[in-house]
């Protein structure tokens, strides 16, 4: 059953905004009591045991100063505020638009993909069919330093055939991209694989041996840590928008406030799911068996859809595009265990300030920050998507390395 608390602090009121002309009073204003001014609403359901939607708001907007001041404006008009807060603060403010973040179905994908203990770290079958090409590469790379030390002339001959030096470059980048930090990072892995081992047997211990459930998290930002060697990484899914613009505040009597503001949006997503054994037995398996396992699953022992992804020429381009891949992952069931319905977490701030540009010296007010911040959870079931990527400094540097290469 759903349910909504609310808690609202509103201002008190009493400011008082005054004008009179030629000594007659045109705005003699006490300012009434303004609800929402700070503001919370929780929405959420009663009952434990099962996951539930969940929608946090925080609105704060007693951070713009109130207006004080009094200005004899020459015989006639007389101007006077105290404590008075401006009407243009009525409303919280509204985050900026633009965001590149995914759908939550495709965290959700991503979510249960990169949380599955079915999921290798390295598949040593894909390891091995990308070896072919390793005797190539490196009898390139020889022949290249070669031909520079022994033979410049016939080095830049080469190089002039390939179309210059910026198709040259073009052609080394790539192939440093998809053939050595690939074959890199997989021996790295691989160097790791008694930690990789000795964390598998733990969740499987879990899993088979005491019949409980593994919890994770997926996409929240890593701090640092010195003891552990750890360094800050920011969210997977986590952006920041700006936006600045000029808002002139409206004080009912006449006169206009100028201020510039700027508003900044921060949000976070990530995704939480738990895996359970839903056939338990009631053998305990040995350590043997649980360690034998664990290998086989961390190096890629089982055939799966996703290895042979990996092995299609090109699907790395494709992924850019659509979270076929990350689909893939999440559907790998080697251990037969049960994914609950992955819940997709979005927590999203946005902070608006307000800094006088007038030259109303008489009027003090009217600048400082206020606040809207939202806090949601959902439940979302893996889907494939297909969006266009935010295209980072990697990924158009392989673009364009892409366009040099094939350009005449």
């Amino acid at each position: 059953m759903s349910r909504t608390r609310t808690s609202d602090f509103p201002y008190g009121g009493g400011g008082i905004r005054y004008r009179t002309f030629s000594g007659g009073i045109i705005n003699n204003e006490i300012q009434p009591a303004k609800h929402g001014f700070i503001r919370d609403v929780c929405t959420d359901d009663v009952g434990k045991g099962v996951d539930h939607l969940l929608s946090i708001t925080h609105t704060d907007l007693s951070g713009i100063t109130p207006l004080n001041g009094e200005l004899q404006d020459g015989p006639l008009w007389y101007y006077k505020y105290q404590n008075w807060i401006p009407d243009a603060n009525a409303a919280a403010p509204s985050p900026v638009l633009g965001s590149i973040l995914p759908l939550p179905g495709v965290v959700a994908t991503a979510t249960l993909a990169r949380s599955n203990p079915s999921r290798p770290v390295v598949s040593v079958p894909n390891f091995l069919y990308e070896l072919k090409d390793l005797p190539g590469m490196i009898h390139e790379i020889g022949k290249l330093k070669l031909l520079r030390k022994y033979s410049p002339k016939e080095y830049y001959r080469i190089v002039q055939q390939e179309g210059g030096t910026g198709q040259f470059a073009a052609n080394r980048y790539l192939s440093y991209q998809m053939g050595w930090s690939p074959l890199i990072s997989d021996l790295r892995k691989m160097f790791d694989f008694h930690d990789a081992v000795k964390n598998r047997v733990k969740d499987l211990d879990v899993l088979f041996n005491q019949n409980g459930g593994l919890h994770r998290k997926v996409g929240l930002p890593i701090a640092a840590s010195s003891r552990n060697g750890f360094k800050a990484r920011p969210g997977l899914w986590e952006e920041t928008r700006t936006s600045s613009g000029t808002l002139f505040i409206d004080t009912g009597n006449g006169k206009l406030i100028q201020c510039r503001r700027d508003t900044i949006t921060h949000t976070r997503m990530w995704g939480s799911v738990r895996w359970t054994n839903p056939y338990p037995k009631h053998s305990r398996i040995s350590h043997q068996e649980l360690e034998k396992q664990a290998r086989a699953i961390i190096f890629g022992a089982y055939l799966t859809p996703k290895e042979i992804w990996d092995a299609v020429p090109w699907t790395w381009l494709v992924d850019w595009f659509a979270n076929f891949g990350d689909y893939l992952d999440s559907t790998n069931n080697v251990l037969a265990l049960a994914p609950s319905v992955p819940l997709v977490m979005t927590h999203e701030r946005t902070e608006e300030s307000w800094t006088r540009i007038d030259n109303e010296k008489w009027c003090q007010g009217g600048n400082g920050t206020r606040l809207y911040e939202t806090k949601t959870r959902i439940t979302q079931g893996a889907t494939l998507s297909a969006t266009i990527p935010a295209i980072g400094a990697s990924t158009f540097a392989i673009l364009g390395a892409l366009a040099l290469q094939r350009s005449r």
